[in-house]
């Protein structure tokens, strides 16, 4: 899934915490996790470009239905969730506005050459280190079993 939207201040008012619960009023709006969510933060105004990771098309049909009658509902929604989820963190909402919503969310399917290159990445080389944690070990059980 993917969507845009505008929100006033500058890109310097964005910060980690900032991201955060951005990211967090995603989350929460499309049902996924908070890892589930990606952002970019550039300057133009400050446009929020989010991916949102889902395990299939139905689960991205599901979560841009949620989002577009719910907080992307208009910008109006989309302030109020940002602007409760901003103070519930303890942050500044003095240079929160939501300017406009760019782009509505779309569920978007991407081929298999733009996945994070992490997802497989990681299970391998947990898949390597684990293979050569047991090979260490049996090693290991060898040598004291040899000396006794």
């Amino acid at each position: 899934m993917a969507t845009s939207f505008s929100l006033g201040g500058t890109v310097d008012d964005y910060d980690a915490p900032t991201q955060a619960s951005i990211k967090a009023v995603l989350a929460e709006g499309a049902g996924v996790s908070t890892s589930a969510v990606a952002i970019t933060i550039t300057a133009g105004s400050v446009v929020i470009d989010a991916e949102i990771f889902v395990e299939s098309q139905a689960a991205a049909d599901m979560a841009t239905e949620d989002l577009a009658a719910g907080v992307f509902k208009d910008a109006a929604s989309l302030q109020m969730a940002l602007t409760e989820r901003f103070e519930a963190d303890n942050l500044s909402t003095e240079n929160l506005v939501v300017r406009e919503i760019v782009a509505a969310p779309t569920a978007v399917v991407p081929d298999k050459s733009s996945f994070p290159i992490a997802a497989i990445v990681v299970p391998a080389m947990a898949a390597v280190l684990l293979a050569t944690a047991i090979v260490l070990r049996q090693s290991r059980l060898k040598i004291v079993s040899a000396k006794v």
